[in-house]
């Protein structure tokens, strides 16, 4: 009897520490797990984090990183501006639209609709007069649009020249903006294979193709897109180096090329254009998508050639 007592405890016993063992890898494996998945999680943070390296202009993290209407980056507030000069920003850009008013009737919509606009468009009324009607019909719609640019700045190139913020395809979604203030890199793009194709191909053909596959990102468009764009025509793509005489020899191969620059000259952080030659003094000829007075100068190099990001040359 008590032998049948003491197998019976024994096999209570067993019984216990087997369940025992399966509570504790059963606690085991979730944790297991739990740790696993951080593990991934930060893993796709550092992705992530590294994609910013990428992006058109910018060699900043994204607390670094300023946007503008001209870029292709996209957060469009300056998360390195103190809020007090943002706000000076703002009424500097409000006086600005204030005294277009004689010049644009339109610029009066912009003022009565001035507080409540996004910030890019507010700031690129504020610094770019010309912009005044497309701003204006983000507002009112109905307005008529006056704003009219030449289709060519150069009649004996092939490059047409398009304005990210034409009407005709400036309010098209781009990325988190719309092309019209996030639409730089499109823009030069869709010039540079009008001519190097010889067919017309538009910004928001362009913009569509590149969010389709997945190169637009929460801070702009990816540098991945370049070699992309090239598998896409059929054509050769090169990296440029940050010299004039390079330049020169892509140019003179009939090569257009796809620049990425950061602050000074020609923007307050990042903006892409595209270089179509040069003149008898060495002088660059430089189709800017956001600004018709730049695309209409030619540019020495050493002007801006620190601020040069990065160079994309095309060929057939």
């Amino acid at each position: 009897m008590n032998k049948r007592k003491t197998n019976i405890q024994k096999m209570k016993n067993r019984r216990r520490k087997v369940l025992k063992n399966r509570i504790f890898l059963i606690v085991f494996f979730i944790i297991l797990i739990f740790v696993i998945k951080n593990i991934w999680s930060l893993r796709d943070d550092k992705k992530n984090e590294d994609k910013f390296y990428n992006l058109i202009g910018t060699d900043k993290r994204p607390n670094e990183i300023i946007e503008k209407p001209t870029e292709t980056t996209e957060p469009i507030t300056d998360s390195t501006t103190s809020e007090s000069n943002k706000g000076k920003d703002e009424n500097e850009w409000k006086k600005a639209v204030k005294q277009a008013i004689s010049k644009n009737s339109n610029a009066q919509i912009v003022f009565d609709n001035f507080d409540s606009l996004p910030e890019d468009l507010k700031r690129m009324s504020g610094t770019n007069p010309d912009t005044i009607d497309f701003v204006a019909k983000y507002a009112d719609y109905s307005i008529e649009y006056k704003y009219d640019y030449p289709d060519k700045i150069y009649d004996d190139m092939d490059y047409p020249y398009y304005i990210q913020w034409d009407q005709k395809w400036g309010y098209q979604k781009y990325g988190t903006g719309i092309i019209g203030n996030a639409g730089c890199a499109p823009t030069s793009l869709s010039m540079m294979l009008s001519g190097i194709k010889n067919r017309k191909v538009t910004p928001d053909e362009i913009a569509k193709l590149v969010e389709e596959n997945g190169h637009t990102g929460d801070y702009g468009t990816n540098w991945d897109v370049y070699p992309f764009i090239a598998k896409e025509y059929n054509l050769e793509v090169t990296q440029v180096p940050n010299d004039l005489n390079s330049i020169k020899k892509q140019l003179d191969k009939g090569s257009p090329i796809i620049i990425s620059v950061g602050p000074g000259t020609f923007t307050s952080v990042s903006h892409v254009m595209l270089i179509v030659g040069y003149d008898n003094n060495n002088r660059l000829k430089i189709y800017d998508p956001n600004n018709l007075q730049n695309s209409e100068k030619t540019w020495k190099f050493s002007s801006f050639s620190k601020e040069i990001k990065n160079m994309w040359a095309y060929s057939k």
